[in-house]
């Protein structure tokens, strides 16, 4: 018995692009700044999705600013 599996990816790619977002953290006991920032920088270096072991997902982290907490 032989079985073929064949698949078909399908991916959106797009270069040059920026995101802009707020990140909102519910722990205070934390220094959440810090580790925000290592995430980030973790991530942009492995990726993010799905399809990251065939270097997909990859990004520069171009800023990161941490603003006051408001109440």
């Amino acid at each position: 018995l032989i079985v073929m599996v064949i698949s078909w990816l399908t991916l959106d790619y797009y270069e040059n692009r920026e995101l802009e977002f707020t990140q909102k953290v519910l722990v205070d006991n934390v220094d959440t700044g810090n580790h925000l920032r290592t995430m980030f920088e973790y991530a942009q270096e492995n990726g993010l999705g799905a399809d990251r072991s065939q270097g997909f997902g990859q990004f520069d982290l171009l800023e990161f600013e941490e603003i006051e907490k408001s109440r």
